[in-house]
């Protein structure tokens, strides 16, 4: 069993069980459908910050749709990457998300 400080902050618990939280620091999960109007203001937000950017690719190598190369890089770095091979491999780990 994990020994927590004796604390009223959330992150004194770290990445401990949720069973092991004292219950007014459990996270309550949120359904799809509740998630789902911030979600699309979220992808319209990311869109229009990133929508000027061109796609220097060479129009027959372009696998992947340029604007999810971008994503998965930044989500990858947040996620403490640090380097391509980091990128595909958080990429083929996320793929069905």
């Amino acid at each position: 069993m994990h020994q927590h400080p004796s604390t009223e902050s959330p992150m004194a618990y770290g990445f401990a069980p949720q069973s092991e939280r004292p219950s007014t620091y459990r996270r309550h999960a949120r359904s799809p459908e509740a998630l789902a109007p911030q979600l699309r203001e979220l992808k319209s937000s990311f869109l229009a910050q990133f929508a000027s950017l061109e796609d220097p690719r060479v129009e027959r190598s372009q696998l992947h749709h340029f604007i999810d190369i971008i994503l998965i890089g930044i989500l990858c770095v947040i996620a403490g990457g640090k380097g391509w091979e980091d990128m595909e491999n958080y990429g083929i780990s996320k793929q069905e998300w």
